[in-house]
Formats: C-alpha cells, structure tokens, sequence
C-alpha cells in the first residue's frame, strides 16, 4: 500500500505557488542557517514554527513566535493537521495537502466480458469442374460453376427459336402495379417559429437564473466570509486584551462578572450565524462550531474564578462536573486539569502562600491530600497545555501559576507539622521551649500556637 504524500502550498508571496514536500521535519523563520525553509517577511520571527511527522499524521507547532501560527485562522501552539488546512506563519499562508499516489492500472484481462475468439479456419479446397457437360442444374452458384449453367441454357433456346417453338418462362409473375409518389410535405413555418421561440426564451431564463445564482451566491459568500472574520476578531480581540491581566480578588470580582455578560452574547450571536448557515455552508460552519467552544470555555473558566474567589465550592464542582459531562471533546479533556486545579485554588483561598500570614492551620490529611495531587496536575496539565481551548488564557495562567507556588506552600505546612511532631518527641525543658519559641515567631498569626507551650 502507498502511503499519503503530503505537502504545503504556498498562498501568498513571497512563497505563493511554492510547493513544499513534507519528507522530514521542517522549521521556517527568517534566519536561512537555522530554518529548513526560510521566509524573508517582517511577521515572520527567526525561529517561527515548524512541521513534523507524528506518528501516521503531520502537526504544526509554534517556536515560541512574536506574531504566531494559525490553523484555520485560529491561534495555536501545537496541533495535527488534516487534508485542507490553512497554516498561516505571521501572515504567510499555506495550505497543506494530504495526497495519495493514484494506484497503477489493473492488467486487462485476457477476455474482456462478452467477447468471443474468432476461429481461423483454413479455406475449403475448390470443387473440381467436371470436363463432362453438368445438367440443367449442375451450374449453379453452389458448385461454383455459373457459366457452365448459362451457357447451357443459351444453347436450348436457340434450338426452340430455329424450331419455331416459343419459349417456356420458367416462373410466372404478375405484371408491376405502378403507385404514384406521394406528394411533397410542406414545413408548416408558424409551427417551426413557435418551436424556436420556445428554445430561445428556455435559454434565456436559464442564463437568467443562472445570472441571479451568481449574485446571490456571491453575495452570499460575502455574508459568511464578514459573520465568520467579525466572530473571529470578536474572540481574539477579547483574549488578546484580557486573558494576560492579573487581578486583586475583589476587582477581580466585578470584572469577571461583566466579562461574563460580554461573553454570553458573543455566544448568542455566533450560535445565530451556526443555525443561519448550517444547511449549505459546512466548512465555514465548522470555523463557527470552534469559535463557539471557545467562547463557552471562556464563560466557564471565568464563573469557575468566580466561584473560587465567592469560596462557593460546591458551585465550582457543580461547574466542572457539567463540563466533564456535558461539554465537546475537548472540553471533557480539560475537566480532569481543572478538578485538580480547583482543588488547589480552594486550599489557597483559605490559606495564603505565606504560612506565616495565616490564622488558621489546615488539617494534616488535607495536606497529605494535597502532596499526592501535585504530580495528578503536573500531569494534566502538559496533556491540555497544547490544547486550543487552554492556549493563552487565564486559566491556562491559573495552572501554571499552581504549579509554580503551590508546591511550595504544601511544603511550608509540611514542615509545620514536623516542627508540631519534633516538640511533642522532646523530653529536655529547654529544648521543647527554644522550639515552641521558633515555631510562633515562623507562625505569628496561627490561633493554635499562640497560647501553645
């Protein structure tokens, strides 16, 4: 079996018309001694993107660009790729293609269906023409010997005629009937110009339906193209200028909120346009469907903040369970990243990243919980990070911001409870009072020490 051969077409210059065969990884940037395929455009960085195999399919990745890699005019990081994509370095396009090697002829077959060998046969031999007069019928076109016959037949009559005799027909036939001709049809003129009226107007309301069909496509493909670019730079624009700001909790508070109304009519409008063009235009409804998702991934990462920051813990769960259940593919990937993340955010809302400014200790099998849940988010986390709900949002910044701190912080009341674990073992006075003393000045605030001796 031949395998797919795949290639990227270029769609704008400086690479349009430019066909590169995909036989290896290949990188692309500006710098021609770092890059397999180099690209002197000012949006394109040094080291910009690159594709390469991925087991049976090929993907695209981004190289950490200023201005980014697109699939389909969205925004990734990593991602495969199928027949009729459009990967777009900065702003220069490509399409790739997936084509597969047409196989070899089959060998026709050596009777095609319904025929029949024709069979040579070698020529009969002449009969032999006897030197001996034939008979009145040994002449005939059978034997091969016609002259003999007629010959035979002119020597008889003129025997009857020196005889006086008349000569006998051989067959009697009835003497030819004369029929004249028929008489010539004439074309009947109006007839053949109603006919010919009827064909030129059929041609004509053809042309002119076919005229009204091209406008309205046309204008129909305007309509589609301007719903689908208004979503997209609907989504990115709010991305673009809200997903990287880093807010106190109670600013925080109102700006997601209204964030949320901002978001659920975006969703109502792209929801619209899905239903207006689902019946004709599916790969343009499709682009919808993925803005879509997106849009609604945005609403749930910003009520689950919300629900974080109201300490409504049983709304968030209630948030995440609905989207492992009821949410698209990707987002049911994202749900078990998001369970461990909550389960940290919660723990940090109740207990600051520095231990020393708390009032309160949490309990030791929250904490033991807790250390068994960090390699559970390490893990989800490299799962979704390529994931192009996740990619350079918030929530993605609330995953590695947990990864980063909250270690951390499990280690500092790890250590409490040693200290806790140290002075109930210490029998000297001395020595289970210098350590009482260091545990409140490392805790200044926690209720549980303050009297503790």
């Amino acid at each position: 079996m031949s395998s797919a051969v795949a290639k990227l077409i270029g769609q704008k210059e400086p690479v349009k018309d430019q066909e590169i065969l995909c036989s290896g990884p290949i990188t692309f940037g500006r710098d021609p001694t770092a890059n397999s395929f180099p690209i002197n455009h000012p949006s394109i960085s040094r080291k910009h993107g690159r594709i390469f195999q991925d087991g049976s399919a090929w993907s695209v990745e981004d190289l950490g660009s200023s201005n980014g890699t697109y699939l389909n005019e969205v925004r990734i990081q990593k991602v495969r790729l199928k027949d009729g994509d459009v990967v777009r370095f900065g702003d220069v396009p490509f399409k790739f293609n997936m084509a597969r090697p047409e196989p070899p002829p089959q060998q026709l077959k050596a009777t095609a269906p319904g025929f029949e060998p024709t069979l040579m046969m070698a020529a009969a031999e002449k009969p032999r023409v006897d030197a001996s007069p034939p008979s009145d019928f040994e002449g005939t076109v059978f034997g091969g010997q016609a002259p003999v016959f007629f010959a035979n037949q002119m020597q008889r009559d003129q025997a009857q005629q020196a005889a006086g005799a008349p000569r006998v027909a051989q067959a009697d036939s009835p003497a030819p009937v004369y029929a004249p001709p028929p008489p010539p049809q004439v074309p009947n003129v109006f007839l053949l110009k109603i006919k010919a009226f009827a064909v030129i107007a059929f041609l004509f309301s053809l042309l002119a339906i076919g005229v009204i069909w091209l406008i309205y496509s046309s204008g129909k493909e305007r309509e589609v193209k301007e719903a689908i670019r208004s979503s997209r730079a609907g989504v990115e624009d709010f991305v673009s200028n809200n997903e990287t700001r880093v807010l106190q909790a109670d600013v925080r508070i109102a700006t997601f909120q209204n964030e949320v109304g901002i978001l659920e009519k975006m969703l109502g409008e792209v929801k619209e346009k899905i239903e207006k063009f689902n019946a004709s235009r599916k790969e343009e409804v499709d682009q919808l469907k993925t803005l879509k998702e997106r849009v609604e991934f945005l609403i749930f990462e910003r009520k689950l903040v919300l629900k974080v920051d109201e300490d409504d813990r049983e709304g968030a769960d209630r948030l995440v369970q609905e989207m492992a259940v009821n949410g698209t593919e990707d987002q049911k990937t994202i749900a078990p990243l998001a369970k461990e993340l909550l389960r940290f955010q919660q723990f940090r809302k109740n207990f600051p990243l520095k231990p020393s400014q708390s009032q309160k200790t949490p309990e030791r099998k929250e904490i033991d919980a807790l250390t068994a849940s960090l390699p559970v988010l390490k893990s989800q986390y490299e799962k979704c990070v390529n994931n192009q709900l996740v990619f350079n949002t918030h929530f993605a910044l609330m995953a590695q911001d947990s990864i980063d701190n909250d270690e951390a912080l499990i280690r500092l009341w790890k250590k409490y409870y040693e200290n806790l674990d140290e002075i109930a073992k210490t029998t000297d006075a001395d020595q289970r009072k210098a350590l009482v003393e260091k545990l409140k000045k490392d805790y200044p605030n926690l209720d549980s020490i303050k009297n503790f001796k």
